[in-house]
């Protein structure tokens, strides 16, 4: 075992873990276990028996199992503080490590990247990971990647991982795994962006072998976003899994609701996705885009927008359309797919194609399920493809409703007498919806089975007459990928690495529309002013990044020899027809001169134990964050030059992106306290003063100064549950941190007032000058302290 600083090696290696698998075993339709052979019958199909053969028994208890082989692991306790960075722990995770974190709210605001093998994160109920607020809303910004080109991660898993904040944020995990990976508990609290941009995705999944398995027990996150957001297929997606599985996901109760760019788009790829239990509301796009090798099996699919805006979703923008399941064989997926005991609900919505519809796929197949139509919609949707309904029912108030329209064929339906059927052929009107069959948070739910509804008193009057008309005539340019409605013929572009490059930078343009054809690549594309497309990409060390896109590549440039890459253009070798050399005379981005132009990344790192302390930073050229969660804030001088104010500590790093020189660094710690790295190399003899003899920033000097150096600390009690509070200030006052983002306001007699909240043993941090005049919070003052450049104060400021 190596030892990491900040942790406390108190391992013992015959800990399996096994405890934490009990759960797993109480699944939450025990009841159809038992009546397996029953009308809506369990675990049918291919799917369940590859997932059987993988789990090491063809039994059904077998799926209970964990994939990850635990027996190499031992763990390490975290020894942490409350309000530490822990991305850097995370990150040195070694091979056979499990690493413990014990109760308490601890920040993560940076990407962790771990390639090991063996190893797993285990938390606490109560352990609470904090991100900036905002994180990635604009970008997509991970907390955790395991893929990066040739490399990933392999026999881990991650359990009760929890993350919060301060305000709305988008956090995400790009996870890869060889032969085993297992999530036991993944949920994000807040609620995700409601901005019209980029987003990052809950997860990207992937397993790279075909006889690897990835599951993934108890995601949740009420994300809550503006569903119509879909930003050109920017926006959140709950769980991607793309090209690059060839083996098998296990997602395993769900809980997602709100995002604007599908809850699972899992169809574009060659290997398994089974979606099992779980409950997927109102979400853009659809619920879960099937294709072949899909299944949804014992899930629960809601629809009610009215119910989702009068809560914290949001429903600005008119582009969109709510589905349940969506039939999509494009890019990496086959046709096929199967949906079994799956519990269809509708009640409002404003635009949707149906519970069942179709993109592109030659047939899908939906049986042993129920659907609950309450208002006016045609239930199953093909359109030009074929859905296969059998021993389903379709139950409901709605008196407009249709079961279904299109090539659906099967048998043994029931169809309440108040639903016309449509094309889905019937064996009679009985038909039932079992509300025990459904998710136990299922909004409304009932405790028992609801009958042929044609005597329902439910009043659906102001509903769309016809909504099968309008909803066909419509839907085919709403959220689809922009080349959904496009004449022009969609290829694919691979852009493929040779091994022991590093990473390297190129520039791509196209004619025509250019998409990345997997969310979770996240490589830049911007519409130039000619109606051309050109991504920004990095790739590197035998990986490749994937486009689809339409008309013709009209330029691409790379920092690289050709000989360090391939493209293919539908898989045919396309380099020598697009490509010159780097070294070729090109004259642009002459990469051999270091000048006022050229970006260099900046590293300010800090030793270990020092605490949390600020510094100064200037350029005399450009000055960015090189991650978005970072968030020091930066301003441009009079002069041209950049000057960016941070807080760091603790073994952490802030990363900037800049050019030209660094012209003046400041810190409120000793030079021995920190390192600067330029591109790698210390540089801290050159630019670095110790905080004794700087001679810039006199903070003595209060009257030039925005503030004295004094903090305020807001603490609360472990287990208060989120509260608010009013801070009242005679002098400026700002959040400490960038991330916290507590809402601050100046007041006519120039005090300042934040208003905050906090809870469950957090903290709050604010820098200001002047005096405490007013705090109030709404619970008893035993339930939290107040500290003043880490003196208690609470009495003197509460009496």
């Amino acid at each position: 075992m190596v030892r990491i600083p900040g942790r406390e090696d108190v391992s013992s290696a015959d800990d399996t873990g096994a405890d934490s698998q009990s759960s797993d075993s109480k699944d939450i339709e025990t009841g159809r276990l038992a009546d397996g052979l029953g009308r809506r019958g369990f675990l049918k199909g291919t799917v369940a028996a590859t997932l059987a053969g993988l789990y090491g028994t063809g039994s059904v208890a077998a799926a209970t199992d964990s994939p990850v082989d635990e027996s190499v692991m031992s763990e390490t306790q975290v020894d942490v503080s409350q309000g530490e960075e822990v991305s850097g722990i995370v990150e040195n995770v070694s091979n056979g490590e499990i690493l413990v974190f014990p109760s308490g709210r601890f920040r993560w605001s940076d990407e962790a990247q771990v390639f090991a093998e063996d190893w797993g994160i285990r938390c606490q109920s109560d352990t609470v990971f904090e991100v900036p607020a905002g994180y990635g809303d604009g970008d997509k910004g991970l907390v955790l990647r395991t893929k990066s080109g040739s490399l990933s991660a392999d026999n881990y898993f991650l359990e009760n991982l929890t993350f919060d904040s301060s305000g709305r944020a988008a956090p995400g995990m790009r996870l890869s795994t060889r032969k085993a990976a297992h999530i036991r508990g993944l949920n994000y609290a807040m609620n995700g962006p409601k901005t019209f941009q980029e987003h990052g995705n809950g997860i990207a999944a992937m397993t790279l072998n075909s006889d690897g398995i990835f599951r993934i027990d108890d995601y949740r996150q009420f994300n809550n976003g503006d569903i119509g957001g879909y930003a050109g297929g920017d926006s959140r997606v709950g769980i991607f899994v793309g090209g690059q599985n060839d083996g098998t996901i296990h997602l395993k109760n769900p809980v997602l609701q709100g995002f604007p760019n599908n809850a699972c788009y899992v169809s574009r790829q060659p290997g398994t996705v089974v979606v099992e239990g779980g409950l997927l509301m109102n979400n853009n796009v659809s619920a879960v885009r099937v294709g072949g090798g899909v299944e949804v099996r014992d899930t629960t699919v809601v629809i009610d927008v009215d119910d989702y805006t009068d809560g914290d979703g949001v429903l600005d923008a008119s582009v969109h359309n709510t589905r349940g399941l969506w039939g999509d064989s494009r890019s990496s997926g086959s046709n096929g797919g199967v949906a079994r005991n799956v519990s269809f609900i509708i009640r409002s919505y404003q635009r949707s194609s149906g519970l069942a519809a179709m993109l592109e796929n030659d047939s899908m197949t939906v049986e042993d399920s129920q659907f609950l139509l309450e208002t006016d919609i045609t239930g199953v949707q093909p359109g030009d493809y074929e859905i296969a309904v059998r021993n389903s029912d379709f139950a409901g108030s709605a008196s407009g409703a249709i079961a279904g329209s299109g090539s659906i064929p099967g048998d043994n339906n029931r169809v309440a007498s108040n639903i016309d059927p449509g094309s889905v052929s019937t064996s009679g009107t009985n038909a039932t919806f079992d509300w025990s069959q459904t998710h136990p948070e299922t909004p409304n739910r009932q405790s028992n089975s609801t009958d042929d509804t044609s005597d329902s008193t439910d009043d659906t009057s102001d509903s769309t007459d016809d909504t099968s008309d309008s909803t066909d005539d419509n839907t085919d340019d709403s959220t689809e990928e922009p080349s959904d409605d496009t004449d022009a013929t969609v290829r694919t572009l691979e852009i493929r690495s040779a091994n022991g490059t590093g990473w390297w930078n190129y520039t791509l343009t196209t004619s025509g529309q250019l998409e990345n054809t997997y969310s979770g690549d996240e490589e830049e594309i911007t519409q130039d002013g000619d109606g051309s497309y050109t991504a920004q990409g990095v790739v590197g060390n035998g990986g490749s990044d994937y486009f689809d896109f339409t008309g013709e590549i009209t330029a691409f440039s790379a920092e690289v020899e050709s000989s360090d890459y391939t493209i293919l253009v539908d898989g045919e070798d396309v380099t020598d027809t697009l490509t010159t050399d780097s070294s070729a005379g090109d004259d642009t981005d002459d990469s051999d001169t270091t000048d006022s132009t050229t970006e260099r990344t900046l590293e300010v790192r800090s030793a270990n134990g020092t605490g949390w302390w600020s510094y100064s930073l200037t350029t005399d050229g450009t000055l960015e964050n090189t991650y978005s969660g970072d968030e020091e804030p930066i301003t441009q001088n009079g002069d041209g030059s950049y000057t960016a104010q941070g807080v760091v500590g603790n073994g952490g790093s802030d990363y900037f992106d800049f050019t030209g020189e660094i012209t003046a660094f400041s810190a409120e710690v000793d030079a021995g306290d920190y390192t600067i790295l330029v591109d790698g190399e210390d540089v801290t003899d050159s630019v670095g003063t110790d905080s004794s003899s700087s001679d810039t920033d006199t903070s003595d000097d209060s009257d030039t100064t925005q503030y004295e150096n004094r903090t305020i600390e807001v603490r609360s009690a472990n287990d208060t549950g989120w509260w608010s509070y009013a801070l009242t200030t005679d002098g400026t006052l700002e959040n400490k941190y960038s991330g916290d983002k507590e809402e601050i306001t100046q007041n006519g007699d120039g005090s300042y007032t934040a208003q905050g909240v906090v809870g469950n043993g957090g903290s709050d941090y604010f820098d200001f000058d002047g005096e405490i005049v007013g705090f109030s919070a709404e619970v008893d003052a035993s339930d939290y302290a107040i500290f003043v450049d880490g003196e208690n104060v609470t009495t003197s400021v509460t009496n």
